[in-house]
């Protein structure tokens, strides 16, 4: 599978801006406080990035499974080994966190919301919403059921798995939107077939993006604010964005040191996208949000540097455990992918 370096910046780019989203939550609006024009932006438009994430995970899944002949027992198993890992041991450490400083989260827990968000099980949180104790987890249980259904289309129908994928996701999107099941609207789903339509696009149209690349960045552009302008719809500009950035897969390629730095974000950025509501509410326990701008500048600062820090050292030693590369090698061993004469 290609990767493209543009969309690993552009996955470090959305952890950050929910990172900043989630600084204004606590800090500003769970205690009623205005926060500046700038904040109040971020605070907005910051969750914007979950978006991305889905849209993103759609055409990642494309470019994984097109014209590779995949058992649909090892990518699930795939996938819950990506997953799983991480965002049980940032429960357990947001679970330690609730129960020394209560009154810093907007989350709390239970033995039954426990057990359920370790299994993704959607539930009332006796805190706030319908979310699980890691409340930034909800976007797992989607990203689980996309995983699941796409598995289940591998095994039932090897030739189409993704065209299957995407009437299921069409009509759990579309028909059913409405619904939810998962404790948000079931309209999400269809970011995640937007996603694996722009891998088909991007797959079978290449050689005419590459050719009219500056044409379409620019038209890509011009829909991006005529759509966020005039009506806001989140999923149309995150495919949007996706698609700039695999037309400009070049600019970014082109400079080399500045993309290898924010290229590492994005590799780090689930373990990002998990701690940092943790790391924020702890810093929000110790200085509160009676600060002087000085002080507030330092505060984000120290938010900043703990969470790459913990980011990365998770990337390292859970993400990429030892025990999880070798579980992930015998999987590969006993299921082997083949590539078709396509692909190839």
């Amino acid at each position: 599978m290609k990767k493209y370096i543009s969309l690993q910046v552009l996955r470090g780019l959305a952890a950050w801006v929910v990172v900043f989203h989630h600084y204004v939550q606590s800090f500003y609006v769970a205690v009623e406080k205005t926060p500046s024009k700038l904040g109040e932006l971020l605070y907005i438009y910051g969750k914007f990035g979950v978006d991305i994430f889905f849209v993103l995970s759609g055409f990642i899944m494309f470019m994984s499974v097109k014209d590779r002949q995949i058992n649909s027992i090892a990518f699930f198993q795939n996938r819950l080994l990506r997953i799983v890992p991480a965002y049980w041991f940032f429960t357990i450490f947001m679970i330690i966190s609730l129960i020394l400083i209560p009154e810093s989260f907007i989350t709390s827990f239970n033995s039954i919301t426990v057990i359920k968000s370790l299994v993704f099980i959607p539930s009332k949180n006796p805190g706030h919403g319908y979310y699980p104790v890691l409340y930034v987890g909800w976007t797992l249980a989607y990203e689980l059921c996309f995983y699941t259904i796409l598995s289940f289309c591998i095994g039932i129908n090897k030739k189409y798995p993704l065209l299957t994928c995407c009437v299921v996701l069409f009509l759990l999107g579309a028909i059913l939107g409405r619904y939810r099941f998962l404790g948000k609207p079931n309209y999400l789903f269809l970011e995640f077939m937007l996603g694996i339509i722009i891998g088909h696009i991007v797959r079978e149209y290449n050689n005419y993006i590459e050719k009219y690349k500056s044409m379409l960045t620019f038209i890509c552009i011009a829909m991006i604010v005529g759509i966020f302008y005039f009506f806001k719809l989140n999923m149309y500009i995150a495919g949007l964005i996706l698609f700039t950035f695999i037309i400009q897969e070049s600019l970014f390629t082109k400079y080399g040191k500045v993309t290898a730095v924010l290229s590492h974000l994005g590799d780090i950025s689930y373990s990002t996208y998990l701690v940092h509501i943790i790391i924020i509410g702890w810093l929000y326990h110790i200085f509160g949000n009676d600060n002087s701008i000085a002080m507030e500048v330092l505060i984000l600062s120290m938010i900043c540097c703990i969470v790459y820090f913990i980011s990365a050292l998770s990337f390292k030693y859970i993400e990429n455990a030892s025990w999880i590369n070798k579980l992930k090698a015998k999987i590969s061993k006993a299921y082997p992918v083949r590539v078709s004469m396509i692909a190839k």
